[in-house]
């Protein structure tokens, strides 16, 4: 009998140890922007006047780095290019799609933004 009590007392003691122990994970937030994660890149980076494209992926991350879906992206304006948006909502890894096409010959800088927030990264692409 007394064994019996023992056991349940240790028993009792552990699960109130684990129940009261402070949780060691943040909950995942999967709706702001971690404009600083966020990013873009282009390929290739240089392309012909007159037809050929080049395309730009913007990922949008949260601050942990994890993709956002759902987020409208848009690229700035940018005089003689043509701006095409092929998948302009993020997609489960926070992916937007663009192409972009130049009308003469030049170096362009494109930027990104979402939620009315620039992304602080821009991609130098060129056009001959």
């Amino acid at each position: 009998m007394f064994l019996l009590l023992f056991l349940l007392f240790g028993i009792n003691l552990i699960n109130n140890r684990t129940n009261t122990a402070p949780k060691a994970y943040t909950p995942i937030d999967t709706t702001s922007v971690g404009i600083d994660n966020s990013y873009l890149f282009a390929s290739p980076l240089t392309a012909e006047v007159g037809g050929e494209k080049i395309r730009i992926n913007v990922y949008i991350l949260n601050k942990q780095g994890i993709g956002l879906s759902g987020k409208i992206v848009s690229l700035g304006q940018v005089e003689n290019l043509r701006i095409g948006a092929i998948q302009p909502t993020t997609d489960f890894l926070g992916k937007a799609v663009f192409d972009v096409s130049g009308f003469s010959p030049g170096v362009y800088l494109i930027e990104a933004s979402v939620d009315g927030k620039v992304l602080p990264q821009r991609v130098s692409v060129t056009f001959k």
